[in-house]
């Protein structure tokens, strides 16, 4: 069977999304020589990937035309997307839809994005071959979603790999993730000014004009002085945080996994995360929970912040099922059955 991997994902910034799509791509390709990642013509890709480059538009265009007008030349193989999106007509190929964010809060998205994501996504999912998602939470949604049978569903987790850790942990809070309104760094950012003044905030997340954006918020956290706001910082840069961070915390509303909480745990750090289905499926027993919705949720997440003491925080249990041996070979497994 002759795969193709959508590499679009090659030219986007990096978030969990990305993430997946690389570690799994990589994956791939380690296991057969022959499968290859297209992507378009010019893009600049780190040499460390192997392209095919074709077609003359980039973004959503290039997904829509050039991708599978060149596909379709190449005699119909099979096109694995890892993320979200995917040629409405081209066949055939699997999906991975990673959340349904878009269908759940348009209005906290860009118009256009919403509207694209939320008439696409229903089409290309009920066209695929397979669904391939990253919990089951998620693929619940999915089936209820768009009435698509369960049969026709896998859940794939992510991964990270497990890290021995020999760093001391500092006493500082580490956030990661995308400043968008799902993930409720304004509930977090109300905790953390009720906190001793003696603790510090790392937030890794930039900022995208696919969301919109709080700009009362966004000035808050960049101008005060215990908090720093990193973005674009190398994976190296990211494992030295976790390892010495004193608790991840994470207020989301809505995920369809969270993979940063995952790489905290597999760092041995310790995760402070919100009370929502995902979370209790993916993380209990190596979590904290708090709530979310409480009208003193702030000033208790504060108090459970203020409690932490660096002599005695206990490092969870590292996750074996979620490292790339057990899920690589999942996907692999899958794929040969098509």
């Amino acid at each position: 069977m002759v795969i193709r991997i959508n590499g679009r994902f090659l030219t986007q910034p990096i978030t969990g999304v990305q993430q997946f799509a690389r570690r799994f791509s990589k994956y791939l390709m380690q296991q057969d020589d022959d499968i290859k990642i297209v992507t378009p013509s010019k893009s600049i890709i780190s040499t460390d990937w192997k392209t095919i480059q074709t077609g003359k538009f980039f973004g959503h265009a290039w997904e829509q035309w050039s991708l599978p007008a060149y596909l379709k030349k190449q005699n119909h193989p099979l096109l694995i997307n890892f993320c979200n999106t995917a040629p409405l007509n081209y066949q055939p190929q699997v999906i991975t839809i990673h959340d349904l964010a878009f269908r759940h809060y348009p209005n906290t998205f860009h118009p256009l994005f919403s509207a694209y994501y939320n008439w696409l996504i229903p089409k290309i999912a009920n066209k695929a071959i397979r669904i391939f998602t990253v919990s089951e939470t998620m693929a619940d949604e999915i089936c209820c979603s768009f009435k698509i049978p369960s049969s026709n569903i896998q859940v794939i987790y992510n991964t990270a790999e497990i890290v021995s850790n020999t760093h001391t942990r500092e006493k500082f809070i580490l956030s990661v993730g995308t400043i968008q309104p799902r993930k409720n760094y304004r509930l977090m950012l109300d905790a953390f000014l009720k906190c001793s003044n003696d603790w510090q905030w790392v937030i890794v997340g930039g900022f995208s004009s696919n969301f919109h954006t709080d700009k009362a918020l966004i000035y808050k956290l960049k101008t005060h002085p215990r908090i720093q706001l990193l973005n674009n910082i190398q994976e190296e840069e990211l494992s030295l945080l976790y390892s010495k961070a004193s608790v991840l915390i994470s207020a989301s509303f809505y995920e369809g996994y969270n993979l940063p909480v995952l790489e905290a745990i597999q760092h041995g750090c310790p995760v402070l995360i919100s009370n929502i289905p995902v979370h209790r499926e993916l993380y209990s027993g190596r979590a904290e929970f708090f709530e979310i919705h409480q009208s003193n949720a702030a000033a208790t997440l504060a108090e459970r912040i203020n409690t932490y003491n660096l002599s005695y925080i206990k490092s969870p249990a590292p996750h074996q099922k979620f490292t790339m041996a057990v899920q690589g070979l999942q996907l692999w497994r899958a794929l040969q059955k098509l």
